[in-house]
């Protein structure tokens, strides 16, 4: 069913889209990426507020999701609420660590930020730092015990 939906949305059919994962999310309630899966069709069809709302479900039922954090930073950014904006992208970058599309958006929503605060003729702030996750130490080697002679 999801799949379907997917088809819609890259059909810019988002009106559909939004019915087909609405109906995924009856059989699958509570499910963090029908949220998001949501929140971005009604995004594409401009019904911010609404996207938003759905957005903020999606992290209530996965706090680790970037993407909805990346879809809601660009909202707050068409809507003029830079500060929103720029707290949520870089929650994105952090929450995905680099690894996808998902933090690249991010850093380009980011950089469209910037030129946007430099063309209502604010001096440049200083964005706000990514912190990198915590790389995973290797775990130490034991030496290997010895066998006693016999």
């Amino acid at each position: 069913m999801c799949e379907v939906g997917q088809v819609y949305y890259l059909r810019g059919e988002y009106g559909k889209a939004e019915k087909v994962f609405r109906g995924a999310l009856v059989l699958s309630p509570g499910n963090g990426d029908l949220f998001s899966a949501i929140g971005a069709a009604l995004q594409a069809q401009g019904k911010h507020d609404e996207a938003t709302a759905m957005y903020e479900q999606a992290l209530n039922s996965c706090p680790s999701e970037p993407s909805a954090k990346v879809n809601r930073g660009e909202i707050f950014l068409k809507q003029g609420d830079l500060e929103a904006a720029e707290r949520e992208l870089v929650a994105a970058i952090e929450l995905d660590g680099d690894q996808t599309y998902i933090s690249q958006r991010a850093r380009v929503l980011l950089q469209l930020l910037a030129q946007m605060e430099e063309a209502q003729g604010g001096a440049p702030r200083k964005m706000a730092t990514v912190k990198k996750p915590a790389k995973k130490k290797p775990a130490k080697k034991k030496p290997a015990k010895k066998k006693p002679k016999r």
